[in-house]
C-alpha cells in the first residue's frame, strides 16, 4: 500500500489532531475516568466495610434473639420456682395443703406438730412438722406422691410404718404413720 505524499501544512494538521486527541483524552482520563474509578474504589470500600458490619450485626442479632429466648425461659423457670418456692412462710396454706391433700388421700390426720425453723442454707429456710397420720398402705403412698407434687415444695422424711387395728367406719386404713414434711421459703439472695 502506498501512502500519498503530503505537504508540510497536511502534517502538521494531522501532527495538531493527533496532539489533540492525545490532549483530550488526558484531559477525559484526569478530570473524568481517574475521579471516577476512585469514587469506584472507595464506594467499593464502603460496600466491603459495610457488608462486613452487617454481617456482624445479623450474627448479633442472632445471638440477641437467642438471648430473649434465654430470657424468656429463665424467666418462665424463675416464676414456676416461685410458686414452688415462695418467699413468704404463709403456715395456714401450708397447713391447709396438707390437710386438703391428706383428706383428698382418705388419710386420717392425728396430729400436725411443728418442730421449728432450720434456716442454715444460704438460699432458704426450711419449716417442719411432724405428722401423725393413718390409712392404707396405698393411700400413705398416694398422699406423699400427691405432697411431692404440690404446687409448693415439700419433702417428707423420716417415715415410720405400723401396724394398727383397723377400725370399723374404715377397714383399709390399717396403717400408722409418723414422718416429718418439710415446707421451704426463699430467701432471697
Amino acid at each position: 500500500m502506498v501512502l500519498p505524499k503530503l505537504d508540510k501544512q497536511e502534517k502538521q494538521r494531522i501532527a495538531l489532531s493527533i496532539v489533540g486527541v492525545l490532549f483530550l483524552a488526558f484531559v477525559y482520563y484526569q478530570y473524568f475516568m481517574k475521579p471516577t474509578w476512585r469514587k469506584i474504589n472507595q464506594n467499593r470500600a464502603k460496600i466491603i466495610e459495610l457488608t462486613q458490619k452487617l454481617n456482624e450485626l445479623k450474627k448479633m442479632s442472632v445471638r440477641i434473639e437467642a438471648l430473649k429466648a434465654e430470657t424468656q425461659a429463665v424467666e418462665t423457670n424463675w416464676r414456676s420456682l416461685e410458686t414452688k418456692l415462695p418467699k413468704s412462710r404463709d403456715l395456714p396454706k401450708i397447713l391447709d395443703t396438707i390437710a386438703t391433700l391428706a383428706e383428698k388421700n382418705k388419710i386420717e390426720l392425728n396430729s400436725i406438730s411443728p418442730q421449728g425453723v432450720k434456716s442454715d442454707a444460704p438460699l432458704y429456710s426450711e419449716y417442719s412438722f411432724g405428722l401423725s397420720i393413718s390409712g392404707s398402705y396405698h393411700d400413705i403412698a398416694l398422699f406423699l406422691t400427691e405432697l411431692g407434687h404440690a404446687q409448693r415444695l415439700f419433702h417428707s422424711k423420716d417415715l415410720n410404718l405400723s401396724a394398727r387395728q383397723a377400725p370399723a367406719i374404715n377397714p383399709e386404713a390399717n396403717v400408722n404413720a409418723t414422718l416429718t414434711v418439710v415446707a421451704f421459703e426463699y430467701k432471697g439472695s
